[in-house]
């Protein structure tokens, strides 16, 4: 009886460390071997999944901002943006760590992106160089690169057929837009509560300055021009100039004219278009908002590229009768805050400018409140950084 009773305990206790033994294979198996055949990159990948798959999360399918269905089969682990604007919104989604490749003019952005502007450079976001896209992507499972759209996204796109990385088309410098294009891209990186916070946090802004120019009426609010280069473009001083570059409806900048209460006198005109003195002289504005679309911004404190456009439109032939000239309403805005997540920024330095009777606001302290909750990186917009330029009185 004995005999039995120690047969049955030494049998339970044999059965109990195959089990534990078991158990020790089966977790010595999940953890991923270096496989000296694979990149690196692939290897971390592997071992440090991004993200898990919802349940029914995936496939998802978005429309991009040519109107074209885009499907993301799993969770994205890299992100390429081509511009500036798309590399600030994947930061305020909290996905920096996503982007894995960049542009020369993202790499110029040393000081607000410590973290990413020393990363692999894909050249020039109108050309990116193809090659290079896919050596970057080679360590990823599933890798976006993020456009603005247009007939450059289609080439892209053709280029990078059969690669397995996927070209998403949205328009998140463009004011009129930029928050519906960060909500599509955050449901595709799983970011929709981060993308709300900054939704909330702009249309907190934007709602009341909205209900404030609702009661000034159409026709007590100013006619503006609005511009971004100097036309021939490669003009060198205010004498050689002859028109300006203005932006039409559908450009990036047109809507913030619109958002700031003011009336565009190039509603009638394309996205670009050349225009003359003589012409803006027979609409006679009376304020003019000049985009600096690469000039100063984050990457410098000295206003003097902002202050050489302002010179440059006030003082070529023909500028001088202008009322928004003799009246000194000429506004130059960092293209880092027209053409970008931080639009509403620029919007709030324009209705300072415009609206001064029915608006006491301050641009610098929201600009900073912004960049402090969602960027956190270490950037005083008081003594960094050069983004709105206007003369109020004669020097």
């Amino acid at each position: 009886m004995m005999k039995n009773r120690m047969s049955k305990v030494f049998s339970m206790v044999v059965a109990l460390v195959m089990v534990l033994l078991f158990m020790l294979v089966v977790v010595g198996c999940g953890v991923q071997q270096v496989d000296e055949d694979k990149p690196v990159e692939q290897q971390v990948a592997e071992e440090e999944p991004v993200g898990e798959k919802e349940p029914g999360r995936y496939p998802l399918t978005i429309t991009d901002i040519d109107g074209n269905e885009v499907t993301i089969y799993e969770p994205v682990d890299g992100i390429i943006p081509l511009h500036p604007a798309s590399a600030r919104v994947i930061r305020i989604l909290g996905k920096e760590n996503l982007i894995i490749g960049i542009t020369n003019s993202i790499a110029q952005e040393q000081v607000f992106f410590p973290e990413i502007s020393g990363g692999p450079s894909i050249g020039r976001w109108m050309a990116p160089d193809i090659e290079e896209i896919t050596r970057i992507a080679a360590g990823y499972n599933n890798v976006i690169v993020i456009s603005s759209g247009g007939e450059r996204a289609q080439e892209l796109e053709e280029k990078l057929v059969g690669t397995g990385i996927t070209v998403v088309s949205l328009r998140l410098g463009d004011a009129g837009k930029v928050l519906s294009q960060t909500e599509i891209l955050a449901y595709i990186l799983n970011a929709e509560d981060r993308a709300q916070e900054y939704v909330s946090f702009v249309n907190s802004i934007m709602d009341p300055i909205a209900d404030t120019l609702a009661t000034i009426p159409e026709e007590e609010r100013p006619t503006v021009f609005t511009g971004w280069s100097p036309t021939p473009r490669g003009a060198k001083s205010p004498e050689d100039v002859t028109g300006w570059r203005a932006v039409g409806r559908g450009g990036a900048v047109f809507s913030l004219v619109e958002m700031a209460g003011g009336r565009p006198i190039t509603s009638a005109l394309p996205p670009m278009s050349d225009v003359s003195f003589e012409w803006i002289m027979a609409e006679d504005p009376d304020k003019a908002m000049i985009w600096a679309m690469w000039q100063a911004g984050y990457n410098t404190g000295d206003p003097a590229e902002l202050i050489e456009l302002y010179e440059m439109f006030i003082n070529a032939p023909g500028a001088a009768p202008l009322k928004a000239v003799q009246n000194y309403n000429v506004t130059v805005v960092a293209g880092d805050i027209a053409v970008s997540p931080h639009f509403f920024v620029a919007i709030v330095a324009l209705v300072e400018s415009w609206h001064p009777e029915h608006f006491d606001l301050c641009y610098r302290k929201i600009h900073q409140e912004f960049i402090d909750e969602f960027h956190g990186v270490d950037f005083c917009v008081l003594t960094q950084g050069a983004f709105v330029y206007q003369r109020k009185d004669q020097p």
